[in-house]
């Protein structure tokens, strides 16, 4: 476990955020947190859930809350609350702890590469069918229009309406207010509190 200490503060909005990972979705106005010994900035919403993980012994590289109170600025998608935890630098049983936590919420849970590092993401983006974000991609792109040129043919992607007519067409997102994202995170942190403190005293 790191013992470092985690120092935050308010962006204001008139101040211009760092460039981050195309993975990151942040706000461009003043509603994050700001880590002063770390890379990221993390989101007002979810800031407390985020520090007490990494007080708890999870290393956590990137974050989202999906709320669009925390993003006013941007368009945000309401299936884009996620967190990442690269495997080398966290415990894997407690990694199994956070895995079924996140299958009992129905949270999607994901390997990534994040650069050369293998990442295990949490994600609220399950719909009323069962279908992740990324199963609702790839049904979009089936649906999508192929482009031929004389070279080749490009597919450009899933554009939203396709999207959203794939989710409205699975009843649409089980977490699908900010409300319900944030009692769905709070939850999670309550259940996750509770299997770390069985597992100490058992």
């Amino acid at each position: 476990m790191r013992n470092e200490v985690y120092y935050v503060c308010d962006l204001q909005p008139s101040q211009k955020q760092r460039i981050l990972p195309q993975d990151g979705q942040f706000s461009q106005q003043g509603n994050v947190k700001k880590s002063f010994f770390g890379k990221n900035e993390i989101d007002k919403s979810i800031e407390p859930l985020v520090q007490w993980l990494n007080q708890e012994g999870f290393i956590t590289k990137y974050s989202c809350s999906g709320l669009k109170k925390d993003h006013p600025n941007k368009e945000i998608r309401q299936d884009g609350a996620y967190i990442c935890f690269l495997y080398q630098e966290n415990d894997r049983k407690k990694l199994n702890l956070i895995y079924k936590i996140a299958g009992q919420l129905r949270f999607s849970v994901h390997e990534k590469m994040l650069g050369r590092k293998r990442a295990m993401v949490i994600r609220i983006d399950v719909d009323k069918m069962g279908m992740t974000l990324e199963e609702r991609m790839e049904q979009a792109n089936r649906n999508s229009i192929v482009i031929e040129s004389s070279f080749q043919k490009t597919n450009f992607g899933a554009d939203t309406s396709v999207l959203n007519t794939v989710l409205v067409e699975n009843g649409g997102l089980i977490y699908d207010t900010d409300g319900k994202i944030e009692r769905a995170w709070r939850r999670f942190g309550i259940l996750l509190s509770f299997a770390l403190y069985e597992k100490r005293y058992a």
